[in-house]
């Protein structure tokens, strides 16, 4: 009786689908997979649709074989055609603006001018990062069947 009282205030609600045949969750999924160091011992335990946003709980094995309680989300918008496309969050606008910065400045010293090129280099490495993994995470999607995600086979919204 518990069970179905929890149920129907989950779908009253409405801002929260359960989503365990969900088009963008099992996307989420094997994004998540493909960055876990054992991806064969990925078990989910939950997973739920909140808005445009895939959050999902599961049990991995660490790099000891221990299994760890993790969680993970997806962001998702809307593709101009009305599909769900990965919302990825790179971020490298606050890169650049620290690298600006960091040319604004007038060089004080030999010294001042090697350390400047070694944090611009550690600036660029953190972009590079970043975009590289937005790449990889696209390509993956696309790469794993029904990418961009059609409206009628997920609870996005």
């Amino acid at each position: 009786m518990k069970f179905v009282f929890a149920a129907a205030m989950l779908m009253a609600s409405g801002s929260i689908a359960l989503a365990e045949d969900d088009a963008a969750v099992a996307l989420c999924e094997t994004l998540i997979k493909s960055e876990l160091i054992a991806p064969k011992s990925y078990e989910r335990v939950s997973s739920y649709v909140e808005g445009l946003t895939v959050k999902v709980a599961y049990d991995a094995a660490n790099q000891y074989n221990a299994p760890l309680r993790e969680s993970g989300k997806c962001k998702f918008k809307k593709d101009k055609f009305g599909d769900f496309i990965l919302d990825q969050e790179t971020n490298i606008e606050a890169d650049i603006a620290e690298m600006k910065q960091l040319a604004a400045a007038p060089i004080v010293d030999e010294s001042d001018r090697k350390q400047r090129l070694i944090k611009a280099g550690e600036i660029q490495k953190r972009s590079e990062s970043k975009l590289k993994h937005a790449i990889l995470r696209e390509t993956l999607a696309m790469a794993s069947g029904e990418y961009p995600i059609p409206a009628s086979k997920t609870a996005l919204k």
